[in-house]
């Protein structure tokens, strides 16, 4: 088979598309049938009942125009198009959608056939006025059952050339009345393929428009996430920033479960950046940013970066010695990294942190920026007592009332 060419009926040209014969581009099609396909299944075996139903009151017609061929036309139209109908409306909810429609193509012309045939062999006075059924098994077939364009244009065409050979060969016809019925079936065919073409064109037009709105809702929601990651991400670490960590434990300090922060800062980080530069500075950033989010339970807790070279860690909902059985590990974990540090003063070479904890109740209420602050105040603890350690919160002991 060739190539199909598509033109856009809407959106830009990497949008779904459609050909001159209404035809979607094979993804396109794909997603319109998973969506659309089983109603049009249904609505084709409805359509077949329906269409049964008018068909054989035409027995009435035949039993009055043709009385020569009666038995003959009772036992096509009921033991053979109906018989077949019956069973195309009972395989149209069980094939493909490929087979679906050449199925009801075929089932069309079936359709079409006999009356043609009756048309053409009959003797009867009156028989000449069963051509009236010929136009409305067209109608029929391209717009009720509502054939795709491309199949209605076959089936137009075949009828016409099946209802024109039935005229030309039916003796007794005179030459003016033959013209007329002529004119009268071709104009009922491109009546009928019109509409039918105006119907799919505007299934098509309707299906890419929203199917294009669809796509462009989706990449702005895409955008929009990306963005929104983009300002709550620190583009150093790749961590959560300070944003971030105001939003998220507005949330949580909000909730019923315990919240608890430790702040961490990198120790004598400003001399290390003034021995060996800031590019150096920002590798040792990174490198402990990985060893703080790798530290990290599975759930309820994240890393952001504060500002600098200090950081924060929130855990929600942690037992009390979780906090600090992970600062430990932070503390461990950054001297086996034993990352050079030639620019301390104090006899320990290599980078450290140290981290102050502070941790709400459960059932309390907490607020963030309290929760900031005794960590903030824990961490200074613990610089004093000499840094590469951990200092937990303590709330003030209230000093006892003096006696007069």
């Amino acid at each position: 088979m060739g190539t199909r060419r598509h033109r856009t009926l809407s959106g830009g040209s990497d949008g779904p598309q459609v050909d001159g014969w209404l035809r979607f581009d094979p993804e396109t099609e794909a997603q319109f049938e998973a969506e659309a396909g089983e109603a049009r299944a249904y609505h084709l075996r409805y359509i077949v009942w329906f269409g049964l139903c008018l068909y054989n009151i035409y027995n009435i017609t035949g039993a009055l125009l043709t009385p020569d061929i009666i038995v003959t036309a009772l036992i096509l139209r009921i033991g053979v198009v109906t018989t077949v109908s019956l069973l195309l409306a009972w395989a149209v909810v069980h094939l493909s959608a490929f087979w679906r429609e050449r199925l009801a193509l075929l089932g069309m012309i079936n359709a079409h056939l006999l009356p043609s045939v009756l048309f053409a062999v009959t003797r009867a006075e009156f028989g000449a006025y069963t051509f009236g059924e010929l136009t409305l098994t067209l109608v029929y077939g391209n717009m009720l059952m509502a054939l795709r364009f491309r199949h209605a244009a076959v089936f137009t065409a075949v009828a016409l050339a099946i209802t024109l050979s039935a005229l030309m060969l039916k003796p007794g016809v005179p030459l003016h009345l033959e013209i007329a019925l002529a004119v009268q079936i071709v104009t009922a065919g491109i009546f009928s393929l019109s509409a039918n073409y105006l119907m799919e064109r505007r299934r098509c037009l309707d299906y890419v428009t929203a199917l294009t709105a669809t796509h462009r809702a989706e990449r702005a929601e895409v955008s929009h996430r990306h963005l929104t990651e983009m300002s709550q991400t620190d583009a150093l670490t790749g961590l959560p920033n300070r944003r971030y960590l105001d939003d998220r434990l507005a949330v949580w300090c909000a909730g019923p479960n315990r919240v608890a922060t430790l702040m961490i800062d990198v120790d004598h980080f400003k001399l290390y950046n003034d021995s060996l530069g800031h590019p150096a500075g920002d590798d040792c950033l990174r490198q402990l940013a990985q060893v703080f989010r790798d530290a990290l339970p599975d759930s309820g807790a994240f890393c952001a970066r504060f500002g600098g070279e200090e950081f924060v860690i929130a855990l929600q909902d942690a037992a009390a010695g979780v906090a600090q059985q992970l600062a430990r590990r932070i503390v461990t974990d950054v001297r086996a990294l034993a990352i050079a540090h030639p620019g301390r003063g104090d006899s320990t070479a290599i980078v450290t942190v140290s981290v102050g904890l502070a941790a709400a109740a459960a059932h309390e209420p907490a607020n963030p920026g309290t929760l900031i602050a005794q960590s903030d105040a824990s961490l200074y603890a613990a610089k004093r007592a000499g840094r590469n350690r951990i200092e937990t919160y303590r709330p003030p002991v209230p000093r006892a009332a003096g006696f007069a």
